[in-house]
């Protein structure tokens, strides 16, 4: 179930699992709106459990899964889609990453695999909204991480495999870098890396001729 802001996920999955069931519209009582897809497949949860995933109170007690190398970032892209926050509204107009999580061990594991690729964040806690548990926020420390962040989480990618919403918003920094008054030459580099690699941020020919 998503916001129906984001249907188009829900679709994507549809469409790659070649699902041949509804996408449904609901409005709640207080007006929000949501989609949802539902699947109702015991062997697939049975898959799930086999890889590590709580089959009790999962928001609770998470853990960081084994995962091969090669969906490393599919994972991340997963986690910074459903549970993240991509912004660059903040202090300076920074590009920040923003993971929230009731299990403080996942945000732990996360942290530490993360700083395996030069991605370096800070722990903070506040509490969760009509609860008592804390809610543990893993953020980003720089502009470089979160830009070193999405260029390896999208890379490889094309729009059937990301949440086009936070996409943009990322491509819109890269795309608006160099009118920033302020920059750095960490962020640069990494900048001209995302334009070389990803053809969405490519530079384009208005761009090249000035």
């Amino acid at each position: 179930m998503l916001k129906t802001h984001d249907r188009d996920v829900l679709e994507k999955i549809s469409n790659v699992t070649d699902f041949t069931g509804n996408i449904f519209d609901v409005t709640q009582k207080d007006g929000r709106r949501f989609s949802y897809l539902r699947i109702c497949r015991k062997g697939m949860a049975e898959d799930l459990f086999a890889l590590g995933m709580a089959r009790r109170n999962k928001t609770f007690n998470t853990s960081m899964p084994t995962i091969p190398g090669t969906y490393f970032w599919d994972f991340v892209r997963g986690v910074t889609e459903g549970d993240g926050n991509l912004n660059h509204g903040a202090r300076w107009n920074d590009l920040t990453i923003t993971i929230a999580s009731a299990t403080y061990q996942f945000v732990v594991d996360l942290k530490s695999a993360l700083e395996q690729y030069g991605i370096f964040t800070t722990i903070r806690t506040r509490q969760a909204k009509g609860n008592t548990r804390e809610l543990y926020m893993l953020v980003t420390k720089s502009n470089a991480d979160a830009l070193r962040w999405c260029f390896l989480m999208y890379k490889n990618t094309d729009t059937s495999l990301r949440l086009d919403r936070k996409f943009e918003i990322f491509r819109n920094y890269v795309d608006g870098y160099y009118d920033r008054k302020r920059r750095s030459t960490q962020c640069i580099e990494i900048i001209d890396i995302i334009r070389a690699n990803i053809p969405e941020c490519a530079v384009n020919s208005a761009e090249q001729s000035a």
